[in-house]
């Protein structure tokens, strides 16, 4: 990240300039004297110019910068401008730790950032989405808190079940003429697509046969690229949010009269896929995973990571919902600015203290009071590295001499462990459990009908139509057969469930399956820990306890 000091007061820009270059790691940070485009005189003028690759670098530089700045007499402020934003420091804001590590990061001002959160819970026609509201009300909280964000309230505009499209573009249209620094537009609530296969933002009265009722993405996303705001962050958590990442979002003829942007996007789910709602939780998946990276903060904690990027969250929402086999979001960074600080990173600093001298000053230094313990526990390590080695050499670490003992318990019957996965699912071999794709019930979920029914012709298993009670045909068919085995499988897995018509049990007919986890399989079973699934001589999965000898 470059980072660009630029000063009215010459004699100032000198000053600091001389300051910074006493410093090493700042010295070695590409540090530069350049001259500014602004001069209009024909006279020389310079700013400093600085490339920041580290959180240590950038919580040295803060500190020579407010170090310096205590004792000058400057009477002149400063503009600082990192990540594309630009910020200006008056003689008071530079004396300002918390004012000065913001511009100095590039991490968007509050004051001159605005968020647009629209989230749509009661439908007419589709399945109503609560979680919706709640996610408005969590989402506020984070982002108004002054210790991750701090956005003031006159800047937060929440918009709960829109009813027209115009609602949502005048609302976005106006917060980006007003904000500089940085433009959130978050929705959550069902997504659709249109016969070109663009996403559309369902509104209370949208239908699957009433498109007019919903809101086009291509024109949310020009009115965003409209912003003057130096960056723009996109959150999408709905059905097929992934099409909003093809092409950028827009159409080629939109795009023309929006202006250059500077934008970030992540979508809940992929193109083809459905976004998750659990039941019983107050979020839907993605943005109860949003929420908690940016309430409880990303290890490592300050002084580390002081700051959270957008890829660190998204990276951090991609594990969590992996952990939880919930669908998989995906991001679009055109402009390479997800590395870029956006928030304050809550995550507790950890301190270790190995290394430190018992008694004395703990404050930090370079001298060499610590040193000697950390050659004594160099040397240690190294002696218990070698001590391990010979005792794995000699057999004493080999399977052989192992201090684990596994006692045979029994075999495994998956027919109530099925049932957990799906209601209607029972084994069907080679460790999986299955159960037969309700087709009717298929082309519901798919289009989010409940007046729907399939129609397939009994030479292709592959032309599974659907159609309404008065005969009119809707989309495409069942193109998402593998989503709808996953929507109807138990959460934790559901990822692994597929859809297939040469499953052993259903042959020659749909059926979800699902492989099992043979040793979870087995601690269902037994109720108990500490259990693995073996194959044994005759070729059948047998459980086994494992206990550690005496």
């Amino acid at each position: 990240m470059i980072v660009t000091i630029e000063f009215d007061d010459t004699a100032a820009l000198s000053s600091l300039y001389n300051q910074l270059s006493r410093n090493q790691d700042i010295r070695d940070a590409d540090l530069s004297l350049q001259p500014t485009d602004t001069d209009t005189q024909g006279a020389t003028a310079e700013i400093i110019q600085l490339t920041v690759s580290t959180a240590a670098q950038l919580a040295n530089l803060v500190k020579i910068f407010l170090e310096w700045r205590n004792p000058s007499q400057t009477k002149g402020g400063a503009v600082v401008q990192s990540g594309g934003i630009r910020t200006t420091l008056s003689p008071d804001k530079m004396t300002d730790g918390n004012v000065v590590r913001r511009a100095l990061s590039g991490m968007p001002d509050p004051k001159r950032s605005s968020c647009i959160l629209i989230g749509v819970s009661r439908y007419e026609n589709l399945p109503q989405l609560p979680a919706a509201q709640r996610n408005l009300a969590q989402l506020k909280a984070v982002l108004a808190d002054p210790a991750i964000w701090g956005v003031p309230s006159e800047n937060l505009h929440l918009i709960h079940n829109p009813q027209s499209a115009d609602i949502i573009l005048n609302k976005i249209t106006a917060a980006a003429k007003s904000s500089t620094d940085a433009l959130l537009v978050y929705y959550a609530g069902h997504g659709l697509s249109d016969e070109n296969g663009r996403l559309l933002l369902a509104l209370p009265s949208s239908s699957e046969t009433s498109r007019d009722v919903t809101v086009a993405w291509d024109r949310v996303d020009a009115a965003i690229r409209r912003s003057d705001s130096a960056r723009q962050i996109v959150l999408l958590d709905c059905c097929y949010a992934g099409l909003a990442l093809e092409d950028g979002g827009s159409s080629p003829e939109l795009l023309e009269a929006a202006a250059p942007a500077r934008i970030y996007m992540i979508a809940a789910a992929q193109k083809n896929a459905a976004a998750w709602s659990p039941a019983g939780q107050a979020c839907t998946a993605f943005t109860g995973e949003l929420v908690h990276a940016l309430r409880n903060g990303i290890p490592p904690g300050p002084p580390q990571q002081e700051f959270l990027s957008l890829d660190t969250i998204y990276h951090e929402i991609r594990r969590l919902t992996s952990r939880k086999h919930h669908p998989q979001p995906q991001r679009h960074d055109p402009d390479d600015i997800g590395q870029l600080p956006n928030f304050y990173n809550l995550a507790p600093e950890k301190k270790i203290r190995i290394g430190q001298p018992r008694g004395g000053n703990s404050g930090t230094h370079s001298g060499a009071p610590d040193l000697p313990y950390k050659k004594v526990l160099t040397t240690a390590a190294v002696v218990i590295l070698a001590a391990f080695l010979v005792l794995w050499l000699l057999g004493i670490f080999s399977e052989k001499n192992t201090s684990q003992k596994y006692i045979r318990l029994g075999g495994i019957s998956l027919t109530a462990y099925c049932s957990t996965l799906n209601p209607n699912s029972m084994p069907s071999g080679a460790g999986q459990c299955a159960f037969r794709v309700n087709l009717n019930a298929a082309c519901k979920w798919q289009y989010h009908r409940s007046d729907l029914h399939h129609q397939m012709p009994a030479n292709n298993l592959y032309d599974a139509k659907c159609y309404t009670k008065t005969g009119q045909q809707v989309g495409g068919g069942i193109t998402n057969m593998d989503g709808y085995c996953k929507s109807m499988t138990e959460p934790k897995n559901a990822n692994n469930a597929t859809a297939t018509i040469h499953n052993a049990y259903y042959k020659n007919e749909w059926a979800c399956q699902i492989p099992v986890n043979m040793t979870v399989a087995c601690e269902f079973e037994y109720k108990k820990d500490n259990l693995v699934a073996r194959l044994d001589n005759s070729g059948n999965w047998a459980c086994y306890e494992v206990i550690s000898a005496k």
